[in-house]
């Protein structure tokens, strides 16, 4: 079992109290069948399919149901997010679906919860092998849904969860602090004022420093110039 896969029993528990909203409606023009919601209406969430959840996930909150059956749905769509069952909407836009509803004033549990599978997500993007998913779509989904004050949890998390993380930190450092110098858009799913604290955290120091680290521990590595160039970067006036 994988952590993100485990953070998904705390979710559900989390959320044990949030009654089925009875009926979902949505616009049925383009965005769901009647037939689905039918079915959304009627069965428990951990009754649901991925295939059952599809339109749910690519739609709501916003032109399908309402932000409380989101917060209702929300375990089991993580759940089928994580094991893969819902290949489409992929986890970024489901993740990113958290923008509609104010997640941030829910009760303290839930909200913990959640912060576990967005921590376990990007742990798992910055250190699978083969990578699971594009950290950079993770990292800009995150500053998209949570605010600027809970960055540096994130961030600090790329920098104390080991080699191949940071590999993925040399490799962002390589590809956009030029980009981020000039204020240039980073990723397009990314909050626009992102881009400057993210350069700010990295001309901080750590990150830096734990780059030369990962250098000098094995210089003759295939990854260790890019670790070199990249702290040279961050050197750079």
């Amino acid at each position: 079992m994988t952590a993100l896969i485990g953070t998904v029993a705390p979710l559900y528990a989390a959320f044990a109290d949030v009654p089925h909203p009875g009926r979902v409606d949505g616009c049925t023009n383009c965005c769901i069948s009647e037939e689905e919601l039918a079915v959304l209406s009627s069965r428990n969430r951990e009754e649901l399919s991925a295939a059952d959840l599809r339109s749910y996930a690519g739609n709501a909150p916003d032109t399908v149901g309402a932000p409380g059956d989101f917060q209702y749905f929300l375990p089991r769509l993580l759940e089928v997010s994580a094991t893969g069952e819902l290949n489409w909407p992929d986890r970024g836009w489901v993740v990113r679906r958290l923008r509609f509803v104010p997640w941030r004033d829910w009760p303290a549990t839930q909200r913990n919860a959640v912060r576990a599978y967005l921590r376990a997500w990007w742990l798992q993007a910055l250190t699978s092998t083969p990578p699971t998913d594009d950290p950079w779509e993770v990292l800009a989904s995150l500053t998209e849904v949570e605010p600027e004050a809970a960055w540096d949890d994130y961030l600090t998390l790329w920098l104390a969860s080991g080699r191949s993380a940071r590999c993925w930190l040399a490799r962002f450092v390589n590809e956009h602090l030029t980009g981020l110098m000039l204020n240039r858009a980073w990723n397009s799913f990314a909050r626009r004022d992102s881009g400057p604290v993210l350069l700010s955290w990295l001309r901080s120091g750590p990150p830096g420093r734990a780059l030369m680290e990962e250098y000098e521990h094995d210089p003759d590595a295939p990854e260790a110039q890019a670790f070199l160039a990249a702290a040279a970067l961050l050197e750079t006036p």
